[in-house]
């Protein structure tokens, strides 16, 4: 099967070119090109599985030889070599499409390695694109509920990113479901049916995480009573996501890095190197480069991670799929397939809501509001005294102008006598000592306003 396989070499220098030739020849159909432009004539004439193409060539570079086989020859991987490969410009690459890249000198049982895996993993994407019926819109993640226009972006990049091995660094506020986004793209990946881990690095303790992360052998420490597997072991083949890893300890940052650069680790207690192949997807709701910045975060680490980030915006920034979500979330906590539903008042107060916990705040609510309807209609009254306040106080700026006179003055009392009764613990003599009035009128406001002075 590999003779039928088409390899094209494209390299300035002799002798390398005749090296890999030679190498490759024996199981692969090769061709080769003395430089870039040669190279696309050749693509032109034949289709080629892989290209493997040097950086630095005279007339037609090697990086554009990788972009003319992105945008002409889709269905082809390519390698790139280079002289002396910086992190940066590794990153570069895989943001440009290469597969894969390697540095002079490699070594030769790690290059017929990844030229398998790489013809390997490019044969199930070309299949997986005939036979999928999709444009490669959002619906190819079905999980995500929203359809607003900050989104159409990061569903492209998750879907180019999934199709690769590349360590993806997903960025967002707390509750903006980044779990949800790395999880979406293992399943979409060719890692789909293995493993999919996911981790807190910030709820474990720092020798507990060591351990958990990377296993330890028996005896290695108080307690370590039998030998245990890491994450990493269990997540082989698969994908494990490091969540908050802006946490992780600069220790065990070591440890992660080497991971990430040779795919080993050791036990605790152990010298002997394991050997894995793990997909790492890490999220953080910190600034990394900041923390960087401020010795809390190692560049190294930052820029192996960062290879592919995506940034996931907070519910505030995309409010028109609020009405999306709250039913998506009605229908999960079977609150649909009973028809309740929210007041229109009620919808008001979620629009106005700065929603600083974002979507898990939202399914919260949401939660808690259906326990709390005895009927068919979710109303202000039972969502949270925080997001009610929030949504009501429509006393300033341009809408208090909107209202009448009569209006406006009641929302206000109503505002005050809530927030006053949260000030006070709703203790009704604090509070008519606090706003110095009677108690008398306190009681006759809440009953006009129909305010519950009893709750805890």
């Amino acid at each position: 099967m590999k003779k039928q396989t088409n390899l094209l070499v494209v390299e300035d220098d002799l002798s390398m070119r005749e090296f890999l030739s030679d190498l490759l020849s024996s199981d692969y159909n090769v061709d080769c090109s003395v430089h870039g432009g040669d190279a696309k004539k050749k693509l032109l004439d034949k289709a080629y599985e892989l290209v493997i193409t040097d950086v630095i060539m005279p007339e037609v570079s090697g990086i554009e030889v990788l972009k003319h086989v992105k945008e002409q020859c889709p269905g082809t991987a390519v390698i790139v070599i280079t002289g002396h490969s910086t992190i940066q410009q590794a990153v570069e690459l895989v943001k440009l499409g290469a597969d894969d890249y390697f540095s002079k000198p490699f070594n030769i049982d790690d290059l017929l390695l990844v030229i398998e895996k790489t013809l390997k993993h490019k044969k199930f994407l070309n299949e997986r694109k005939k036979s999928k019926e999709t444009d490669g819109k959002p619906s190819l993640f079905p999980e995500i509920i929203g359809k607003a226009k900050v989104l159409k972006p990061i569903f492209e990049m998750m879907r180019k990113v999934a199709e690769t091995d590349a360590t993806v660094l997903i960025q967002g506020e707390s509750g903006t479901g980044k779990e949800l986004v790395a999880r979406a793209i293992h399943e979409k990946s060719p890692r789909n049916g293995r493993s999919f881990i996911p981790i807190n690095c910030g709820a474990i303790p720092e020798t507990l995480l060591e351990s958990e992360l990377f296993g330890h052998e028996k005896g290695a420490f108080t307690g370590a009573l039998v030998r245990k597997f890491g994450l990493f072991e269990i997540a082989n083949e698969g994908t494990i996501f490091l969540d908050e890893i802006g946490e992780m300890s600069l220790t065990l940052q070591i440890k992660l890095l080497r991971v990430l650069e040779t795919g080993t680790f050791r036990h605790i207690g152990d010298t002997n190197d394991i050997t894995v192949n793990v997909r790492i997807v890490a999220a953080t709701n910190k600034n990394l480069k900041d923390a960087v910045a401020n010795n809390e975060f190692r560049e190294d680490l930052y820029y192996r991670l960062n290879v592919f980030p995506l940034v996931l915006p907070p519910l505030r920034e995309r409010k028109e799929d609020l009405d999306l979500l709250v039913h998506y979330f009605l229908k999960k906590n079977k609150l649909e397939e009973k028809n309740v539903g929210f007041s229109d008042d009620a919808f008001k107060v979620l629009e106005k809501h700065n929603w600083p916990g974002n979507v898990r705040e939202l399914e919260n609510v949401i939660k808690r509001a259906g326990i709390l309807c005895a009927g068919k209609e979710i109303a202000v009254e039972h969502l949270p005294r925080e997001i009610r306040f929030a949504g009501n106080t429509a006393l300033s700026g341009t809408e208090i102008y909107e209202k009448t006179f009569k209006a406006a003055k009641a929302e206000f009392e109503k505002n005050y006598l809530e927030r006053l009764l949260e000030r006070t613990s709703y203790d009704i003599t604090r509070a008519s000592k606090f706003a110095q009035v009677t108690r008398a009128y306190v009681y006759e406001m809440l009953k006009k306003y129909n305010i519950d002075y009893k709750r805890k």
